[in-house]
């Protein structure tokens, strides 16, 4: 049991500066969707103090970790969370590798726009499953399963970047800016950002870009109808 909380924190818990450092403008009211132990929030609250950050986490650990960080925090699984259980108002969406552990990304996408006020903010981070890792396992025939990373053995979903893209154009979020998070191999150990980012020159540069973190705004209605 020990063991499991340890992999399961070092996994999924962390600052995120790369996910703070996308923001659009000030957060004011911030919903951090799968806050695990609220280090991300803790991180938005440092930077900006005047924003409240509410978290949302179905684990029960890391749920009561982020209790001491967070000014509050909703338990339970934003796929079975009813709009009404979920805050009004909310200028900013954190959801930092959450959409690919859910069964359906739009659904989730489309319950949290219940909530946003007009021009909310989100900032999403996933992996990549074009990276060149993915792409050698699967000419040997194989796809690991792991306790964390691209292959972490939870992911429901895959996306590429022009699926990304896809996924927000359709939920009505027009994309501001995008940040690529280069990895050499399938492992924090092995980073080497200097070595990896020789790959981030076009055509290599989805291969070796490990995570995408997107910035995006709800459209104005008017843009958002053009779209359907």
């Amino acid at each position: 049991m020990q063991k499991n909380m340890e992999a399961k924190t070092l996994a999924y818990k962390g600052g995120r500066s790369d996910v703070l450092d996308s923001l659009l403008r000030a957060p004011v009211r911030v919903l951090d969707v799968g806050c695990s132990d609220g280090s991300l929030g803790a991180g938005c609250l440092e930077r900006y103090p005047e924003s409240r950050v509410i978290g949302v986490e179905q684990d029960l650990d890391f749920a009561a970790m982020a209790r001491d960080k967070l000014q509050q925090v909703i338990v339970g699984d934003i796929e079975k969370i009813t709009n009404d259980e979920l805050p009004e108002h909310i200028d900013t969406f954190f959801l930092a590798d959450v959409l690919e552990h859910t069964r359906s990304p739009d659904i989730v996408l489309q319950k949290l726009l219940t909530c946003a006020v007009p021009g909310a903010q989100f900032v999403i981070s996933l992996p990549n499953v074009q990276h060149w890792t993915a792409i050698a396992n699967l000419l040997r025939g194989e796809w690991p399963e792991r306790e964390r990373g691209l292959f972490d053995s939870t992911h429901l979903r895959f996306f590429t970047l022009r699926s990304i893209r896809h996924l927000l154009c359709r939920n009505c979020l027009e994309i501001r800016s995008v940040r690529r998070n280069y990895r050499l191999f399938d492992s924090p150990d092995y980073a080497l950002p200097q070595v990896a980012q020789l790959g981030g020159f076009w055509p290599l540069r989805p291969f070796f870009t490990y995570q995408y973190v997107v910035a995006a705004e709800v459209m104005p209605m008017s843009q958002a109808y053009r779209n359907l």
